[in-house]
């Protein structure tokens, strides 16, 4: 139920991080296209839904970076 890769999807500049399977996995692939052919339905929501998890998400990490940046600060 886990999902990577929201840095690249919304900035498509070098990559900040890897993923790596330890056990059998399904990976699906969503391309920008696709969510702006989802983005362009008036009556679906789920891309609203979508950008807002990812943003959630992007908010999450940069809130624990700033936490682990401050923790060294004082280390």
């Amino acid at each position: 139920g886990g999902y990577f890769g929201e840095t690249a999807f919304v900035d498509p500049g070098p990559r900040s991080a890897a993923a790596v399977v330890t056990r059998d996995a399904t990976l699906l692939s969503l391309s920008r296209a696709a969510i702006g052919d989802l983005a362009d339905k008036p009556t679906d929501g789920a891309a609203h839904v979508l950008l807002l998890r990812l943003a959630q998400s992007l908010a999450k990490h940069l809130r624990q970076a700033r936490a682990e940046v401050h923790r060294l600060e004082r280390w």
